[in-house]
C-alpha cells in the first residue's frame, strides 16, 4: 500500500496532519484548553467519562464548545470490522 505524504498507522493510510506537542507545565483541563487555543480549535470532543473530571467552565470561559460522546451512540465494533 503506497500512501504518499501520509502516515502509516497499523497499515492504514492516515491523512490527518500529525503535529508534535510543545512543552508546558499545564495539566488536566487547563492543558486541553491550551491545546485547543494553540491550534485554534473551537470544539473539544470528549468521551462520556469526561463528564466526571473535566472543568466545563474553563472550556466555556475560552469559548470552546465541549461535546461529550454519548455512550449509547458509540459503535463498539473493532476498527477492523468497520473498515
Amino acid at each position: 500500500m503506497v500512501c504518499p505524504k501520509t502516515l502509516y498507522f497499523f497499515s492504514f493510510c492516515i491523512k490527518t496532519k500529525i503535529v508534535f506537542d510543545y512543552p508546558t507545565t499545564l495539566k488536566g483541563t487547563g492543558r486541553l484548553v491550551d491545546l485547543c487555543k494553540h491550534y485554534e480549535g473551537t470544539q473539544y470532543l470528549s468521551g462520556i467519562s469526561g463528564k466526571q473530571y473535566l472543568d466545563r467552565e474553563l472550556f466555556r470561559e475560552y469559548g470552546i464548545d465541549l461535546v461529550f460522546q454519548e455512550d449509547d451512540k458509540t459503535d463498539k465494533r473493532a476498527l477492523v470490522e468497520l473498515l
